[in-house]
């Protein structure tokens, strides 16, 4: 089992950095066709923000392996034994909690809108709201 975690890890990692290239290749080519051409590419926008979402996203559950999520941990890297156990606990249930909270408010924002569609590419809002329900499960 631990293979497999490590593996899907792994992937995920190397997926982290694709999406990455493809978020830092997106921008360039937005900056480069606004201020060089003088005339901007529409899609680079949106596109950016999808690739950014799910590059935290994906990336959340990297870190969650590593231990390296978003924490504050000055207090936890002071305290020593049971009380240390406690704090990280704790920290894991908060994760737990705003995990939990995307995916419920996200379910909500993607039933209540149907018939919307992305601005500039026109595609159906629900498929791109549904990007914060496939990795925060």
């Amino acid at each position: 089992m631990a293979k497999l975690e490590n593996a899907i890890v792994k992937i995920l990692y190397h997926v982290c950095a694709l999406l990455m290239m493809v978020m830092a290749t997106v921008v360039t080519a937005q900056v480069v066709s606004r201020y060089v051409f003088g005339n901007p590419f529409t899609w680079t926008e949106e596109l950016a923000r999808y690739v950014f979402v799910w590059m935290s996203m994906l990336g959340m559950a990297v870190g969650v392996k590593y231990g390296s999520h978003i924490a504050l941990d000055i207090l936890v890297k002071k305290l020593q034994g049971t009380p240390r156990k406690v704090l990280v606990a704790v920290n894991q249930l908060f994760i737990l909690a705003f995990t939990v909270t995307l995916t419920y408010s996200d379910s909500s924002s993607c039933s209540s809108a149907p018939g919307r569609r992305a601005r500039p590419s026109g595609c159906p809002w629900n498929g791109f709201t549904s990007s914060f329900r496939c990795p925060a499960s």
